[in-house]
């Protein structure tokens, strides 16, 4: 198989967060997977109240931009300086680094945009790499939120089609769950291997068209 990076230009605009393919728009991995619903979500927010799931829905936004801030300088070899990781995060980002000292063998793809010309989108994996111990490189996503939902799992589908058919690497999924720890309490790291391939990447086929038809007239 041809690794599409061969043969196809891709653009990534950051302060945009947008791709052009071949000179041509493509939505990215998250606006295909913002088309589900997130109902496991919904009754979260409904059981703690507004003001509550609010407030951990930001702490955890900052703590999701740290920790992939923090990840890729150091799968990169770059020093993080204390000032810029802050105390607050400190536990998590040394708890990642030592994940990531203990498990990666070779970073093959840091945050690097990725397209399918195939199915016209487009993609930046937070980490393809290969990991001690794992026959098969594998996608890492870090996620800082309250759960893993189903979202989060096509999102990984995507991403696992992108390195297929833009680098030509058929990998394996991990979920690297980081959430804010309650007051009082110590940080987290759990592991979630993502196995259902062939079924999470059909589904989210099915939301790709579902994007489309929702970019078209309704009448």
């Amino acid at each position: 198989m041809t690794a599409a990076c061969e043969s196809h230009a891709l653009e990534f605009d950051p302060a945009r967060h947008a791709y052009l393919l071949d000179g041509r728009p493509v939505p990215g991995v998250s606006t295909i997977t913002g088309m589900l619903d997130a109902p496991g979500l919904d009754a979260w927010r409904a059981r703690v109240g507004w003001a509550e799931a609010q407030r951990i829905a930001t702490a955890a936004a900052e703590m999701g931009t740290a920790i992939h801030a923090a990840a890729a300088a150091i799968v990169r070899g770059i020093p993080l300086l204390p000032l810029q990781i802050g105390e607050r995060f400190a536990p998590a980002v040394e708890m990642l680094g030592n994940w990531l000292a203990d498990n990666l063998s070779e970073a093959l793809f840091v945050e690097e945009p990725m397209g399918s010309a195939r199915l016209r989108f487009a993609g930046r994996p937070d980490l393809l790499a290969t990991l001690r111990h794992r026959k098969r490189p594998v996608i890492i996503d870090y996620k800082s939120g309250n759960g893993v939902y189903l979202g989060s799992v096509l999102q990984q589908s995507g991403y696992r089609i992108l390195a297929r058919e833009w680098a030509g690497i058929t990998c394996d999924r991990l979920i690297i769950h980081m959430p804010p720890p309650p007051a009082g309490e110590a940080q987290r790291l759990s592991e979630i291997p993502l196995r259902r391939h062939t079924a999470d990447e059909s589904a989210f086929h099915a939301l790709i068209v579902l994007w489309r038809r929702s970019e078209e007239e309704t009448y």
